[in-house]
């Protein structure tokens, strides 16, 4: 968390001024410098009791967010919104608690609110610059993702139509080969005599009209 080594000179100097919730205070910061802080955040708790409120909630803040209890940090942010000392920094370090929290939105008003305080806060600045690239990179990436999941149901529908295509035509080539198949095919045995007997007696009838024709036109009256 940002600027709390400042903060935490300006608390020794307070912890001078007021034994009680400053001391308090003084034992969280040596407890948050050996990364002890849900120590930290206890003596935080008390100093915000003891009549500390904005140093206890914006120094419970930072050693929840270490805890990653970035709800709890953000409840903590929360109650230094009409704070005149602590103001734009709790809003800076709620945009991060946000941001862990994957919450893009809130983490951009936070850092614009920020901004607003403090125009020149570069940290806010670069911050917010950040986390907007980062969400024009994942609205290119879903769009992409989208043109292609539409060019693939396009060509979906290409092949199914080609399929269909190719199967009329391989059923077509299916009954031409039947067709050429059967002219194709040799006859049995038993279909061939059939043949040759229709055959001969076709033969015979054409004679039996020969003959019966021929016997009329030479008839004679007699």
């Amino acid at each position: 968390m940002r600027k709390l080594f400042v903060l935490m000179f300006l608390l020794t100097v307070a912890a001078a001024a007021n034994a009680g919730g400053g001391g308090d205070l003084r034992k969280g910061n040596k407890a948050y410098d050996k990364e002890k802080y849900g120590e930290a955040f206890e003596y935080y708790n008390k100093a915000v009791e003891n009549g500390e409120p904005e140093k206890g909630f914006y120094n419970s803040g930072a050693a929840l967010y270490r805890l990653q209890d970035y709800d709890g940090a953000l409840q903590a942010y929360d109650a230094l919104k009409d704070s005149s000392e602590f103001k734009q920094d709790a809003y800076y370090n709620a945009a991060n608690a946000y941001y862990n929290r994957g919450d893009s939105e809130a983490a951009v008003k936070s850092l614009r609110s920020a901004l607003l305080l403090n125009r020149e806060d570069k940290e806010a600045l670069h911050n917010l610059q950040f986390i907007l690239q980062e969400q024009q990179n994942q609205k290119n990436q879903q769009d992409k993702n989208n043109n292609q999941g539409d060019n693939k149901q396009q060509q979906d529908k290409q092949d199914n139509s080609d399929n269909q295509d190719k199967s009329g035509n391989k059923e077509q080539e299916k009954q031409n080969q039947s067709g050429e198949n059967d002219s194709e095919r040799k006859l049995s045995p038993s279909e061939a005599d059939n043949i040759l007997q229709m055959s001969k007696e076709h033969v015979n009838q054409e004679k039996r009209n020969i003959s019966a024709a021929g016997a009329s036109e030479v008839e004679k009256d007699w």
